[in-house]
């Protein structure tokens, strides 16, 4: 399997867990909600009231950040392929060959980039508030609308331009400069991921701590049980012994 394969069926499966992960704290709300309907609210109010944000904002950073590390793997997988390319071809051949496949890749990624805009604007339009990865994502798209514009030309020169050995040179060098865009975007894809892991690690916490709330309002609550029961208890020997000491005054 390739390193691209690898690293995208990962990230999948991180966000399978991130999304069970989403739908058992809405589950653990609704069931508390559910559960407080008809009597005291107390730890159960707290809960909605920390939880419910948490889980709004963490469901739509991850939408975007999803979105981003789509796009980013789109220009992950394309460069490699350019680079195995330059390295399997022959010198004679890479001009010929090469100039379908960055068309045909060019037509790929174009269809990508409307693809992901039309989901960013239905993201805005469902979305009360816009965060941080939905600008830094909107500024990605940008940048590859530039970079779409330069590829077309890029590619409509090498079409018109004869089969030379400096044509042949300077495809080398273009190569040479994906090979480092490669690079760099897996610098990205590895930050975009540790992000991920520090949000996943961020919820756990919120999560435990909710719980040692919780079970410190239920042992609260029961010493409270306790005390009220003592303090009737003691109330009731106080009115007997009342009983008791004016029947025998009599």
């Amino acid at each position: 399997m390739a390193p691209e394969q690898v690293l995208e069926s990962a990230e999948k499966k991180k966000f399978v867990e991130r999304t069970e992960e989403l739908t058992r704290l809405r589950r653990e709300l609704g069931e508390r909600q559910r559960s407080s309907a008809g009597g005291a609210v107390g730890g159960t109010a707290k809960y909605e009231e920390i939880v419910g944000p948490v889980i709004e904002e963490y469901e739509k950073t991850i939408s975007a950040m999803e979105a981003e590390l789509n796009l980013n793997r789109v220009a992950l997988r394309h460069t490699n392929e350019m680079v195995e390319e330059k390295e399997e071809e022959p010198q004679s051949g890479i001009r010929r060959l090469s100039l379908a496949k960055l068309t045909e890749r060019e037509a790929s990624t174009e269809a990508y980039v409307r693809d992901l805009e039309e989901k960013m604007a239905t993201y805005d339009e469902t979305s009360i508030t816009s965060n941080e990865w939905m600008t830094d994502l909107r500024r990605e798209v940008t940048r590859y609308r530039e970079t779409e514009t330069h590829s077309s030309k890029y590619i409509a020169d090498l079409e018109a331009r004869p089969r030379t050995d400096e044509s042949v040179v300077g495809l080398q060098r273009t190569f040479e400069k994906l090979e480092a865009e490669c690079e760099r975007r897996r610098g990205e894809v590895q930050h975009l991921q540790s992000l991920l892991d520090s949000l996943h690690a961020d919820g756990e916490n919120w999560r435990f701590d909710l719980e040692e709330r919780e079970r410190k309002v239920r042992e609260l609550e029961e010493k409270m049980k306790d005390w009220e029961a003592k303090k009737e208890a003691g109330e009731a020997r106080e009115r007997l012994g009342t009983v008791v000491r004016e029947v025998a005054s009599e």
